[in-house]
């Protein structure tokens, strides 16, 4: 009987042991800071020839987020995404082998909150800021967040969108990877104020400049993400049209900088 009470008891040990070591960390982080997640991994083996997926599992019922807020992609190794509202999110990594039969899966728990050390006084309301807004304080903006999607304004008289598109030919590409134009400005701090609303969204993007011999001058162009494929690119377009409210976004391969 004795020897029994102590099998148990070594049993239950063990199960406390196995329950403790499988608590997932908690990852902290801030509202508008990048939160870096990489898929785990046991060999070098597990990455040969494998696929990633990354999602959120749950996150706060006000965020905004979504898997096209992975960057570079939700199919890359390393990612990071950047928190819109303070709460818990819940991300899932799931590795495929070379037969996309699921390989090994791991959960990732981060806690957000809100710093508020970083909170500075608005800026001054622009033409732009409002049609890109989620949600307007001023009720006399409530009738642009119904009107149907609009075209950004710009601060400059900028390119017709197929004349852009057309010049754009002439700068040398990265082959293999394509990415999302949002706008194009003739100044940087054009282009600067409008990465900065794109962000508030969640959405991570960085500004390319290029010069157009056609035009002697040069543009200040707002792009995001990093997609293996022209598919990729295509399946983020119309959810990234429908959170910027802008019909002129448009598909290109990667650019280098001139």
């Amino acid at each position: 009987m004795k020897r029994l009470l102590f099998l148990s008891g070594v049993v239950l040990i063990v199960i406390l042991l196995a329950l403790s070591c499988a608590k997932k960390e908690v990852i902290p982080g801030l509202v508008g800071e990048p939160i870096h997640l990489a898929a785990m991994i046991e060999s070098p083996s597990d990455t040969v020839g494998c696929t990633f997926k990354w999602s959120f599992i749950s996150k706060p019922e006000n965020s905004n987020l979504d898997v096209l807020s992975f960057q570079p992609t939700s199919r890359n190794f390393n990612i990071y995404f950047i928190p819109d509202v303070p709460g818990e999110y819940v991300v899932q990594n799931i590795i495929y082998d070379p037969s996309g039969r699921e390989k090994k899966k791991n959960i990732f728990t981060c806690q957000v909150s809100l710093d508020t050390t970083s909170v500075t006084a608005p800026e001054e309301t622009t033409m732009v800021e409002r049609q890109l807004r989620t949600a307007p304080e001023k009720p006399e903006e409530k009738a642009l967040e119904k009107a149907p999607p609009a075209k950004i304004v710009y601060e400059e008289k900028t390119l017709p969108l197929e004349k852009e598109k057309k010049l754009t030919k002439a700068i040398p590409k990265v082959p293999g990877k394509y990415t999302i134009q949002l706008s194009s400005w003739r100044t940087y701090k054009g282009a600067e104020k409008a990465l900065k609303l794109v962000k508030k969204k969640g959405i991570d993007a960085y500004i390319q400049k290029v010069y157009i011999p056609e035009l002697k001058g040069t543009w200040y162009r707002v792009r995001t993400g990093a997609f293996s494929t022209y598919r990729e690119a295509k399946e983020a377009l119309p959810q990234l049209k429908k959170i910027l409210r802008s019909k002129d976004l448009w598909i290109d391969y990667m650019r280098k900088d001139q």
